[in-house]
């Protein structure tokens, strides 16, 4: 993973488009079974790469975070709650992306990963509603957290 991990900061964007991919199927083909210390650099990596120039890399990115944070296991959820919060208030920058597929995107992982901490993300969200340019995307996803996981 650590050289796949390096391929991202490539000059070529197919090379960056196609490490992203590459970790998102990694991620899920796992079943969660990654050593934790491996696991744990990954998000950053691909935090990075939602500022890439090529909006299809930080779509492959938002949908590689997504999944990264569908890994986290219930029971080891309270180990990476620091790195979730922290996830959680850069997702958030990227929620008032001038772009609607990149938001669109972005909405799609925080929904993704409202379920680790709820509770966190209401207020992370509500901290930042007021500074973008317009409410709708906090608005869905505050609407989303507050209504609660499906029914099952």
């Amino acid at each position: 993973m650590p050289q796949v991990l390096s391929t991202l900061e490539e000059d070529s964007q197919m090379t960056r488009l196609t490490s992203c991919r590459i970790i998102n199927v990694f991620l899920k083909t796992s079943g969660g079974a990654i050593d934790p210390d491996k696991f744990i650099k990954i998000y950053p990596e691909l935090l990075k790469r939602l500022d890439d120039i090529s909006n299809e890399v930080r779509l492959a990115a938002a949908s590689a975070l997504a999944t990264w944070l569908e890994c986290v296991k219930k029971d080891r959820k309270a180990h990476y709650q620091g790195d979730i919060q922290f996830l959680y208030r850069e997702l958030l920058l990227h929620l008032d992306d001038p772009e609607g597929a990149v938001q669109d995107a972005i909405l799609g992982v925080l929904k993704a990963g409202s379920v680790l901490f709820p509770d966190a993300l209401l207020r992370e969200t509500e901290a930042v509603i007021h500074k973008h340019r317009s409410p709708a995307y906090c608005e869905q996803l505050l609407q989303h957290v507050r209504a609660g996981p499906p029914a099952q």
